[in-house]
Order: structure tokens, then sequence, then C-alpha cells
């Protein structure tokens, strides 16, 4: 039972830990997901605009995780016209976890949706919970990780 305690002492540790070093860092995760939210939702031909350039400029995933871009080679499109998806990984190991997400939201009624609100600690605006919150989440969960040098079974894509 000794042994059951500690680890579960451990365990509430490293949670308060990693609550701890996100909350410092809930103005970083406002501000990113102000600007996925502020991101036209689409381009003329309907095609999701790229989430890379954001996440680059931010400069959070380059530093921390194994990230690249990965353009899609689509027929019939203009040179630098194709959607690109960001791959970001962390850690190593047969098993991975995979985090998957999306940031097209659908047609807006107003403009005036895609202006980010703070108000305490939420931010209002289109795609803010679906799924461009859940985006800044999955990326500062794995930089939580590293930044607590939190040992993995496996790797995070």
């Amino acid at each position: 039972m000794k042994a059951d305690e500690q680890n579960k002492e451990r365990r509430c540790d490293a949670n308060w830990r990693a609550s701890s070093w996100l909350g410092q860092r809930e103005d970083e995760m406002a501000a990113l997901l102000g600007e996925l939210v502020a991101m036209p939702r689409r381009t003329r031909r309907g095609r999701i605009i790229a989430l890379a350039p954001i996440f680059s400029k931010n400069g959070c995933v380059n530093a921390a995780l194994n990230a690249s871009a990965w353009r899609l080679a689509i027929r019939k499109e203009a040179a630098g016209d194709s959607p690109v998806s960001l791959i970001a990984t962390y850690g190593r190991g047969k098993r991975v976890f995979y985090f998957h997400g999306h940031y097209d939201v659908v047609p807006a009624q107003s403009r005036e949706q895609f202006q980010p609100s703070r108000k305490d600690h939420f931010l209002f605006g289109r795609g803010s919970c679906d799924m461009k919150g859940g985006i800044v989440a999955m990326l500062y969960a794995i930089l939580a990780l590293k930044a607590l040098a939190r040992k993995l079974d496996g790797g995070i894509a």
C-alpha cells in the first residue's frame, strides 16, 4: 500500500507542476489562440489557409518540437497555393500517441466572429472551441511535458 501512496503523491506533484507551468503561460496561449481565431477561414476556392506560418512565426513549435510543414500535392494547383499541414513530434519509441485537429470553420455570418474577444480566462471567437482551442491545448500539453522533462514510453505526434 505504501508504494501506491508514493506513486499517487508523485502523480499529484507532476500534475501540479504541469498545471503551474501552463498557468504561467495563459496569456501566451490566449495570444496564440487569438491569432488562430483571427485567421481567415478559407481561400477563394474553399481550401483551408495554412496554419504552419502562425506557429513558425510564434516560434513555440520549432523551438521545442521536431516540426515541419508538409505541402499536399494536389494537381492543377498554382505554385505555392496548395494546402499545408503542420507535423510536430516529441519523444521516441514504438508506441505513438497521436493528437489530431482541424482549424477550418463553417462560414461565418459576420467578419466580427473572427475578432477574438477575451474575458477573464475565456477567449471567444470563431473556432475557439472547435477546434482551434484544442490545437493550442494539444501543443502546450506537449510543450509542458518537454519543459518538465517528463519521460515518455513512446512518442507524441
